[in-house]
């Protein structure tokens, strides 16, 4: 039986990313119309600035590449990037979805990111919010 390996990502449901038909675009990409609707966006961007915290892909070791994408090891690792804002990502149509993966991740320096490149992608699915938001 082949291995296969499990990620998580905050995502757009419906809006592929450019670089791949399977991944779907992050929550920090975003159109005009949406961020204009989103009154703590600003707020949120302005706290995930703290790099000591929230690791950009840089400080993190992993170089910028059109076919790789930020995810998490574990769903509560996601809660714990997101906490107070998940909430109201999810009220504005963000979904969680769990990658299965053939091939394994990349862990970042900081433990809390991983990276994945596209074309390990053998299943997605959107998993359930109830056991994300409080």
């Amino acid at each position: 039986m082949e291995q296969s390996f499990k990620v998580y990502r905050l995502e757009h449901e419906h809006t592929p990313n450019k670089n791949s038909s399977q991944v779907k675009m992050g929550c920090y990409i975003h159109s005009d119309e949406v961020l204009e609707k989103m009154w703590w966006y600003e707020e949120m961007l302005k706290k995930h600035g703290n790099l000591d915290i929230y690791p950009n892909i840089w400080i993190d070791g992993f170089r910028l590449t059109d076919n790789f994408f930020c995810a998490f090891d574990s769903v509560e690792k996601l809660k714990d990037w997101f906490s107070e804002y998940l909430q109201y990502l999810t009220d504005w149509g963000f979904v969680v979805r769990e990658y299965t993966l053939n091939e394994t991740y990349v862990t970042g320096k900081s433990g809390r990111q991983v990276m994945f490149a596209a074309h390990t992608v053998i299943e997605s699915k959107i998993i359930s919010l109830e056991c994300l938001v409080d």
